[in-house]
């Protein structure tokens, strides 16, 4: 008698019998009694990557990447077995994905955001900037803040910076403060750049 299926595929309407058995060219490795329905491949409690792949078991465990569905956790663990330097090669590879996945909706969500301001008569560009638009707040750009209680300088610009809030000044007008905002935005992107370069370099060395 195979044992029940797992809460998750409960809830997804899944049977293990009718997962997917071959992928990548690669037979997959079915486990009823898993909570993914594949061997070695285990629900991780990450929204946007929720299976990890693991080889072994106990103390000599490890993980093979964690993966935005079963069916590529699964390929990682079967070319794990076939050839741990195959698995490691797919884990980039998902992992480099999952990063085009996000610039696209990163960029169709600003395409929508700059599609809303113009409509509403607001500024996308300034000063040679590209704002940094929101579609969460008053002023219709990230970090900017309208403080009702001012006369003068009435929008002000705050910033996280290591989970502490930091304050980039107080402006007469919302654009004024959405460049600041931008430019300290993309300083903090051309940092993280040049910092991610390091790691690869340290990592190919």
């Amino acid at each position: 008698m195979s044992p029940p299926p797992s809460a998750w595929l409960r809830a997804e309407g899944l049977d293990v019998m009718a997962l997917p058995t071959r992928a990548q060219g690669l037979s997959l490795h079915l486990a009823p009694g898993s909570s993914s329905g594949y061997k070695g491949v285990w629900l991780s409690g990450k929204k946007s990557k929720p299976f990890m792949a693991v080889a072994g078991v106990g103390k000599a465990s490890r993980s093979l990447g964690k993966y935005a569905s079963a069916v590529d956790a699964a390929v990682a663990y079967a070319k794990h077995l076939a050839d741990p330097r195959d698995a490691l090669a797919w884990k980039e590879l998902c992992a480099s994905r999952r990063v085009a996945q996000r610039e696209e909706e990163a960029a169709r969500r600003r395409e929508e955001l700059a599609a809303a301001a113009r409509r509403r008569g607001r500024a996308v560009e300034a000063a040679g900037e590209a704002l940094v638009l929101s579609g969460s707040n008053k002023t219709g750009y990230q970090g900017v803040q309208l403080d009702e209680r001012k006369k003068s300088k009435r929008y002000r610009v705050e910033v996280e910076v290591k989970g502490v809030k930091v304050s980039l000044g107080r402006f007469e007008t919302a654009v004024d403060g959405a460049v600041a905002y931008a430019r300290h935005h993309k300083e903090q992107l051309r940092k993280e750049a040049k910092l991610d370069a390091k790691r690869r370099r340290v990592a190919g060395a």
